[in-house]
């Protein structure tokens, strides 16, 4: 109901194609957000979605910027990158049920997990949301990722482990990276 709402009146200007040439020809940033099932009995995620969308980027768009928001194991982007040589890095979203446009649009955090120009580039469009004071964070890949399963893990965790874990993942954060957050608009 509301994805229809959206597109009738929220002046979204969005083509849908199921051609991957028109898709990423001439993108500066193309977002990967498929599904990638955890399978309990291997305890691994399937992320040949993932791959595949890549794949067909860097095909189309070698100099486009790949962010995945997809759920993907800790240490996944690094392996990619060493693997394909794409130009990745992990930007979670945090999609309550039935609310994925409306929290797309009016986010309530934004982290990315990578400190380069087109990380800030791409942080700073996604801030241009009408949320004032939206919080931003900059993190290197694990502690990026470890943020995300914090965020989304926290009402399964006594307050004060979820309290501790959380402090581990800031001071990581800003042990490896000098300027880890910045405050949008």
């Amino acid at each position: 109901v509301e994805a229809t709402r959206m597109l009738k009146e929220g002046g979204l200007d969005l083509l849908a194609t199921l051609d991957a040439e028109e898709a990423f020809t001439d993108a500066d940033f193309i977002i990967v957000a498929t599904p990638t099932n955890y399978d309990p009995d291997t305890n691994k995620f399937d992320t040949a979605s993932v791959e595949s969308v890549v794949a067909s980027a860097m095909a189309f768009a070698p100099d486009a910027q790949i962010v995945i928001k997809s759920t993907i194991p800790i240490g996944f982007i690094a392996d990619l990158r060493a693997r394909t040589g794409a130009r990745v890095f992990f930007a979670p979203e945090f999609l309550r049920e039935g609310q994925a446009v409306h929290d797309n649009l009016y986010p309530s955090r934004i982290i990315i997990g990578e400190h380069s120009d087109a990380a800030r580039v791409f942080a700073d469009l996604l801030a241009a949301s009408p949320r004032e004071k939206l919080r931003v964070e900059r993190l290197p890949i694990p502690p990026g990722k470890s943020a995300k399963y914090c965020v989304e893990n926290a009402h399964r965790w006594p307050p004060i482990l979820l309290q501790s874990l959380c402090t581990v993942v800031r001071a990581w954060s800003s042990k490896c990276c000098s300027k880890a957050t910045w405050q949008a608009r």
